[in-house]
């Protein structure tokens, strides 16, 4: 127990003592505010980590979160530069996530009486298995659910964890589902949303102008893919059509994708932001960009009644 600098500075130490190339690196988290290189001062930082140095090679190091895999900083922690302090010089070196955040969803189900059934499969990589492994040892598994489930119309048969306790693989949950919504019923005609979860429904930039920069910290890209299996009393009248756009650059992209093979529709959606920090002058095209998904995603597939 202890502050960042009290269990971060004994790692340097133990490290050390191993024999092993380390410096301590002061750095301001997300919520302190950007530092100011040029005319930094001590009262910018307020976090501490471990710079460890082998051959060419360097790895960030911090012993505050156990749920951490190697080579992960916290995500509080991916803000600007930090401040090297080594024994023979000092040197600003970047803090950027190594690997980029993962979160695949897929939904496989089939149309029973306005009901989808079937399996929700939820497999989170990087920051993403983090967030959601941490979330699962703090609150247990019974009540992990029970919030996953929230306020949503929904029967859960069973769950499946899988490596709750493997901090290097993906964090994988699997439930098998009766979803009593997303699926509107209007004489011979059948609207369903394909999104049973993780769509966008609101624009998270509501405001025209934005003074400061938009910094998600990491690289994030979030793959949800929608199985339906529809019953030969119904047919398929209508699905969104496919589309792509994307941001200056690169910087961010969407694809959307439908195919109907006989009574069987899928729809794959991908969500890729490249690159973590977005200025004012960019925000304008980013918003656009969050408005137009969340455009496409309250598109409905609409089925007939033979």
């Amino acid at each position: 127990k202890g502050t960042s600098a009290d269990i971060n500075i004994l790692l340097a130490s133990m490290l050390d003592k191993a024999g092993i190339t380390v410096s301590p690196v002061l750095l301001s988290t997300r919520d302190h505010g950007m530092i100011r290189e040029s005319s930094a001062l001590s009262s910018q930082f307020n976090y501490v980590l471990c710079l460890v140095t082998q051959d060419a090679n360097t790895i960030l190091l911090d012993a505050t979160d156990r749920f951490l895999p190697m080579g992960m900083i916290p995500e509080r922690c991916l803000n600007g530069k930090g401040f090297v302090l080594g024994k023979e010089n000092y040197q600003w070196i970047n803090l950027e996530a190594k690997t980029r955040s993962r979160s695949s969803i897929t939904a496989d189900l089939s149309l029973q009486d306005y009901s989808l059934v079937g399996k929700l499969k939820l497999e989170h990589l990087g920051y993403s298995a983090v967030e959601k492994r941490k979330d699962y040892h703090k609150k247990g598994e019974a009540s992990y659910v029970k919030d996953f489930l929230g306020s949503h119309e929904w029967e859960c048969n069973k769950t499946e964890i899988q490596n709750a306790k493997e901090f290097q693989n993906n964090f994988v949950e699997i439930h098998d589902l009766t979803i009593n919504e997303t699926v509107t019923p209007a004489g011979d005609v059948v609207y369903v949303d394909p999104f049973v979860t993780h769509g966008l429904k609101m624009n998270p930039f509501k405001t025209e102008k934005r003074v400061y920069p938009v910094n998600f910290g990491r690289q994030d890209e979030q793959v949800y893919q929608y199985r339906l299996t529809v019953p030969e009393t119904l047919r398929v009248e209508e699905v969104p059509q496919n589309k792509i756009f994307a941001l200056p650059g690169n910087a961010g992209r969407y694809t959307y994708n439908a195919t109907v093979i006989g009574n069987t529709i899928s729809i794959t959606s991908i969500l890729s932001i490249n690159k973590s920090l977005f200025t004012q002058d960019e925000y304008p095209i980013l918003r656009e960009f969050y408005s137009r998904i969340v455009a496409k995603q309250a598109e409905q597939i609409v089925l007939k009644k033979k």
